[in-house]
């Protein structure tokens, strides 16, 4: 039950994203989004289960933090729908983005360093904990250097630099590198300080070109 819960949320976050692609159906993509992440944190909540088979116990501090994080993030979202101009819509995209980046990153990190040394981390841990911070590294630095080219912090037009792809390809093998070191030794922080700083590097480089 829990699983197909899960794979319902995934497949409403899916179609909810491709249905922002158009002014069209934006809103009801929106919507639908909303209600699979709604689903998928209902199910982590109310569902999860530890090794051993048993309901996960949540603390009254876990239940306050979530509570205050929901709080903080539906002011945010009423806030911006009534401040933004839909002029500015882009970039408010670019930062909610990278700002979704940066919270599976930290997520991930986080997982990993409550754990004990000497204690084992399965795979089905380790690679998506790497996977988040490759992903969510070069999406936060990514989304917030498209977010200054939009607002016009920074130029707009493309940076071109000799040497720019190699450097640009040097980087995602070192990145990959980083992640399946860290896979393979996820309670040692070098390899995920490594990972990080390469992803987060490679994000403002990819996006840079871009005019």
């Amino acid at each position: 039950m829990e699983n197909l819960l899960y794979l319902l949320s995934a497949c409403l976050l899916i179609i909810g994203l491709k249905m922002l692609g158009s002014p069209k159906t934006a809103v009801r993509g929106n919507a639908i989004g909303a209600i699979g992440m709604l689903i998928a944190a209902g199910v982590a909540l109310l569902l999860s289960r530890d090794a051993g088979g048993a309901p996960l116990e949540i603390s009254r501090e876990a239940l306050i933090a979530i509570g205050v994080g929901l709080a903080a993030g539906t002011l945010v979202g009423i806030i911006a729908s009534q401040k933004v101009q839909m002029t500015a819509i882009p970039q408010m995209v670019a930062l909610f983005n990278g700002l979704g980046g940066a919270a599976s990153a930290l997520v991930s990190t986080i997982d990993l360093f409550n754990k004990k040394a000497g204690s084992s981390v399965e795979l089905t841990l380790s690679v998506p904990a790497a996977l988040s911070v490759l992903i969510g590294g070069v999406t936060l630095t990514g989304s917030a250097i498209a977010f200054a080219k939009l607002q016009g912090l920074i130029g707009g037009r493309p940076l071109v630099y000799p040497l720019q792809k190699p450097l640009n390809l040097l980087l995602l093998l070192g990145a990959i590198a980083s992640g399946c070191w860290l896979a393979a030794e996820p309670l040692d922080p070098m390899p995920l300080y490594c990972l990080a700083g390469s992803a987060a590097i490679l994000g403002v480089l990819s996006v840079l070109p871009i005019g």
